[in-house]
């Protein structure tokens, strides 16, 4: 496989600590970002929660 996957998802629950949350949402955004990432979603029971981001 070469190259930059299409997109990338994240699960996140409610028993994630704060900071597990500002990984999904800043340093993993980033990271994905940086690698070619066009798309990245974070998935989450509760709709206010769920993300969906572009670089």
């Amino acid at each position: 496989m070469s190259g930059s996957p299409a997109w990338a998802f994240s699960a996140d629950s409610d028993s994630l600590e704060r900071r597990g949350s500002e990984r999904d949402t800043v340093t993993k955004k980033a990271e994905y970002a940086a690698g070619g990432v066009p798309e990245y979603y974070i998935l989450h029971r509760e709709p206010e929660r769920q993300a969906f981001f572009t670089p």
